[in-house]
């Protein structure tokens, strides 16, 4: 007989029980207050379903940040790709990333909430926003946004 899991362990230890609904915790969704406040306001708390709460990026979002994507970097060169070690670059290292550097982007596509950034040789790089995720222009010289998690700079002096 198996013995019962913890919900913090979930499906990495092969439990089959359904996690808890959840929102993104803005609204504090989970709770039985937030449940009452979502009441008054119209949201619907069913059970086994968080309310949408507008915390995750829409296919709105995600079109307008493609499109920008375009706009800034199509046909421009990398000079250098930096990441530091984390779940953003899932499944490869840090080095790896940095050998992005000196690859043109050639195209920017989006498929449902993900987007595909095309590159010379063959390379690409998929990204998707996540709950917070956004993509950011900046000059070289101005101070990186906080929370940056990985940077592109373009030959053209601007960082992504």
């Amino acid at each position: 007989m198996r013995s019962p899991c913890s919900r913090r362990a979930g499906a990495a230890s092969g439990c089959r029980r359904p996690e808890p609904a959840r929102c993104c915790g803005s609204c504090a969704a989970t709770s039985t207050e937030g449940r009452r406040r979502g009441r008054e306001q119209g949201l619907a708390h069913r059970k086994g379903e968080a309310a949408h709460c507008g915390a995750v990026p829409e296919l709105p979002e995600v079109e307008i940040a493609s499109r920008q994507l375009r706009a800034w970097a199509k046909g421009r060169r990398i000079v250098s790709a930096k990441a530091e070690r984390s779940r953003v670059i899932r499944g490869q290292s840090p080095q790896r990333f940095a050998q992005l550097a000196g690859h043109r982007l050639e195209e920017v596509e989006r498929s449902g909430k993900w987007m595909l950034l095309r590159l010379d040789g063959g390379e690409g790089l998929l990204s998707h926003l996540g709950m917070t995720g956004k993509w950011i222009r900046r000059s070289r010289d101005a101070a990186p946004p906080s929370h940056v998690r990985a940077t592109l700079e373009l030959e053209d002096g601007h960082v992504l």
